[in-house]
């Protein structure tokens, strides 16, 4: 009779798990085929039928058998390993078929933010209750520590250069370039996006504060007469640089007509610009034409005026100055010095003084009625009053000294001794007190 043996019930196991085949008896000893030890663990491959044998001591042989069920694992794919900038966005997707269940509260499909080194594990389960697993490294780069630059100011109009700085590459806002000058024309703030070498972003801002510019006012034009001082005085600003060597508030005697830059710089260096022109007109000058006189009161003085603005203002001296209110001419003149002011449209004036000469003829009467008839009544020599050191003497027919005068020339009456002389020739003598020959003659006394 054969011993009783018995391999086990068949089984059903998945891919890779292990199973150890004991058979009964267990006090005996049994041999397996495919090289499979009684009680020993192993892990099939494949679905197998396996045959256990027992020989007893009478040299009988008895054998029993079992198959092992090996359902393959499902297939599953968690995707490539992840190389992520920290805080950036990662969606792990798994593959294969069936329900995916993650690890670290991951959720299949669904977006999550990394903040540091990761190692994911992605399970499926088949309906067969075999489950299998992959796993995805996650591995997180620091965000480079990006730098705008220190806040700063500058005048509006002026140049900016911004350099950032903590990674290789560099995106500005506002359409500005890394390293490249701009122009501020208003206060913002500048955005700079830097790249490191594994493509991780980090931002910074700057602050550029654009000062307006000093409203500088350089003043009016103005206008003065050649020789005349101006004071130039800006406004606007804290300090003022005028071209042409000029001084803010400081006057000056401007050569010509000229137009005067100014410079304003405020408290914050920041510089504008303004002019204004000073202009310069001539004086009126004078070209005078005399007449001098030679027989009395037929001196005259012409004047024409070459330059200014007419129409044209005279004020002479022979009724005071300051009415502006004489002829351009003058006529009927004495010998003496005359001055005129010559006053233009632009209120410029000028002075010329001329001097119009004493006459040097004489006008000798022949005669004199000194009868108090209001005709004839003196002996009046025109003219002897222009010779300072004359002298005159007046001789009756006997060769008497009846009338003499030196120096300040006055009119002889017809007396002598404060009485009518008689009717008569008389005879003069006139010394002008100069190279001259003096001047002899009568005179006749008549009633």
């Amino acid at each position: 009779m054969l011993p009783g043996i018995y391999a086990g019930a068949d089984q059903v196991i998945c891919y890779k798990d292990s199973i150890a085949l004991s058979a009964t008896p267990a006090s005996w000893t049994y041999t397996w085929d495919n090289g499979i030890t009684d009680g020993v663990y192993f892990s099939p491959s494949f679905t197998n039928t396996y045959t256990v044998a027992y020989t007893d001591a009478n040299g009988c042989t008895s054998t029993d058998s079992l198959t092992i069920y090996v359902n393959q694992l499902p297939a599953i794919n968690g995707g490539a390993d992840v190389n992520v900038c920290i805080a950036d966005s990662v969606t792990l997707t798994a593959s294969g078929g069936g329900i995916y269940v993650w690890n670290n509260g991951i959720s299949n499909g669904v977006p999550f933010y990394v903040n540091n080194n990761m190692t994911c594990i992605v399970a499926v389960t088949a309906t067969t209750g075999c489950s299998n697993s992959d796993t995805v490294q996650i591995i997180t780069y620091p965000l480079p520590t990006v730098y705008a630059g220190a806040d700063t100011a500058v005048c509006v109009g002026g140049q900016v250069t911004l350099n950032g700085s903590g990674a290789v590459t560099y995106s500005w806002n506002n359409g500005i370039t890394n390293g490249v000058p701009f122009t501020a024309n208003s206060s913002l703030t500048y955005t700079v996006i830097g790249a490191d070498v594994n493509g991780c972003e980090n931002i910074d801002d700057v602050y550029i504060e654009a000062y307006p510019l000093p409203n500088v006012i350089a003043g009016q034009e103005q206008f003065v007469c050649i020789g005349e001082q101006v004071t130039l005085f800006a406004s606007g600003a804290s300090n003022y640089v005028w071209d042409n060597g000029v001084s803010d508030g400081v006057a000056f005697i401007p050569a010509a007509t000229s137009t005067y830059n100014v410079i304003g710089t405020d408290v914050n260096s920041c510089e504008n610009t303004d002019q204004t022109s000073v202009t310069v007109y001539e004086l009126p000058e004078m070209i005078e034409t005399v007449i001098h006189e030679n027989y009395g009161n037929d001196g005259a003085v012409s004047i024409d005026v070459i330059s200014g603005g007419s129409p044209y203002l005279f004020d002479w001296d022979i009724d005071g100055f300051g009415d502006n209110d004489d002829e351009q001419d003058l006529t009927e003149l004495t010998g003496g010095t005359y001055t005129v002011v010559v006053t233009d449209s632009y209120d410029c004036s000028d002075t010329l003084t001329v001097i119009v000469e004493s006459m040097t003829q004489l006008i000798i009467p022949s005669a004199l009625t000194p009868n108090s008839d209001g005709f004839n009544d003196v002996w009046d020599i025109i003219g002897l009053h222009n010779y300072p050191n004359m002298q005159l003497q007046i001789f009756n027919r006997w060769g008497q000294l009846i009338h003499e005068q030196k120096g300040q020339y006055t009119y002889w009456d017809g007396t002598y001794n404060g009485k009518r002389v008689p009717v008569a020739d008389y005879f003069y003598v006139i010394t002008l007190g100069t190279e001259e020959e003096p001047h002899k003659g009568t005179v006749t006394v008549k009633y």
